[in-house]
């Protein structure tokens, strides 16, 4: 009579079986759509725009970007350029500095 432990479970192999097929013949689209949300969609190209004119805040220690809503309104402050306020020692408050977006073409010129 044979002891239950003797017996060889095919599950393991049948499931690397159907993993293997799955990696190999899927086609590689279907698996860029899947995981397509882990990598970060390529952005359009910006450069920091060090002449933009922002609103330091001199008690905070921060600065708002031209289009923000609390440019010019928080007291004490004053304007100066961004390059000025970063080398200053100044953050800006959105935690992104004020950029310019740089059409395609016209990178390095």
């Amino acid at each position: 009579m044979k002891k239950p432990h003797d017996k060889v479970s095919l599950l393991p192999v049948f499931v690397i079986l159907v993993v293997s097929l799955l990696v190999f013949f899927v086609p590689w689209r279907i698996w860029s759509d899947l995981f397509s949300g882990l990598v970060p969609a390529k952005a359009k190209r910006t450069t920091l725009n060090e002449s933009a004119r922002v609103w330091v805040s001199t008690r905070s220690g921060l600065y708002y970007c031209p289009e923000s809503s609390f440019s010019g309104k928080i007291t004490p402050g004053l304007y100066m350029a961004q390059g000025e306020a970063l080398q200053k020692g100044y953050r800006p408050a959105e935690a992104q500095p004020c950029r310019e977006r740089v059409a395609e073409g016209q990178e390095g010129r």
